[in-house]
């Protein structure tokens, strides 16, 4: 309902505009600068994958944006240019911040820059329009002073506008995500100098830089990272299946399972030898399943008589 609300809005009432690339103020000074670290030291073996996907969506949405020429007293907005971030659009499973929790998303990580074009509008003294911030601050990451700016398509949108027009251009290192904001203004503020060029490889991945000692390299070796309690669904015990958890669980993980090995109802292909200090049934629910999967396969031959 809040997607078709800012859809109607934004169709009907008083929508933003979307602005082209251009090269007006190609040679304009930096007036503004925002750099943020694209890799997170503390990330784990499994998260690793994911902040990979995320630097990946930020090239994806970064082409959206970069180039962009913002006329004076027009309001820029963030999902106007960048659109609906799908895995039809190019965006892959990185990770964001929902309800507090971090997760696995389709164009995750996409705060990074919201975040980043915020801090730079700040300190531009652009008029800010529309922000939100995040539920949950990130350890490094620019909500911990308060200058992040979450997104979530559409209805959650960044938005601001300037006295003056201005460039948006969006650069990476191997490290970091780079947003300036170049235009002429009276209180022009070269930082970093005018003639900085920054250099990066052409791939400007993990995959290709050749530094194998690096943290950010996938084959990185985890032995100082701390695990956390892992909670395992299971449900019908298939040899590969109870093969994994045997290997992976560790004494301090819990399970959810459909019957405990010294259950009445206990059914050999449902019952999982595990910890039984560590673990919980639904043995109603498993059993009401059962059957409800039993009568389906006694009705398909009377809807499908060729079976």
């Amino acid at each position: 309902m809040l997607i078709v609300k800012r859809l109607f809005t934004n169709l009907f009432i008083d929508g933003p505009i979307k602005f082209p690339v251009g090269d007006q103020l190609a040679s304009a000074p930096v007036i503004s600068f925002s750099e943020s670290e694209l890799w997170n030291n503390d990330d784990n073996k499994q998260n690793w994958i994911l902040t990979a996907g995320k630097v990946q969506n930020l090239r994806v949405a970064s082409e959206k944006l970069n180039g962009l020429e913002i006329p004076a007293n027009t309001i820029f907005s963030f999902w106007k240019h960048i659109g609906k971030p799908s895995a039809g659009n190019g965006y892959v499973m990185g990770r964001e911040i929902r309800e507090g929790c971090m997760i696995p998303t389709i164009a995750g990580g996409l705060c990074q820059l919201s975040n980043a074009l915020y801090d730079a509008a700040l300190k531009a003294n652009f008029e800010i329009i529309e922000r939100h911030r995040h539920t949950q601050i990130v350890k490094g990451s620019l909500s911990e002073n308060d200058l992040d700016a979450t997104v979530k398509w559409n209805y959650i949108d960044l938005q601001f506008k300037s006295a003056y027009s201005f460039k948006i251009v969006i650069d990476f290192t191997v490290q970091n995500l780079l947003v300036q904001f170049r235009g002429v203004t009276n209180n022009t503020v070269l930082y970093p100098p005018a003639n900085t060029q920054f250099k990066a490889v052409v791939l400007n991945d993990c995959y290709s830089c050749g530094n194998f000692d690096c943290h950010r390299n996938p084959a990185k070796d985890f032995t100082n990272e701390s695990y956390s309690i892992t909670t395992f669904i299971l449900d019908e015990k298939w040899p590969e299946f109870d093969e994994y958890v045997k290997s992976t669980a560790k004494n301090i993980d819990y399970f959810i399972v459909p019957f405990s090995f010294n259950s009445t109802w206990s059914i050999n292909r449902f019952t999982w030898d595990v910890n039984p200090d560590r673990h919980k049934t639904f043995s109603s629910i498993a059993f009401k399943r059962s059957i409800s999967i039993r009568q389906l396969t006694i009705l398909m031959p009377l809807c499908h008589p060729h079976i």
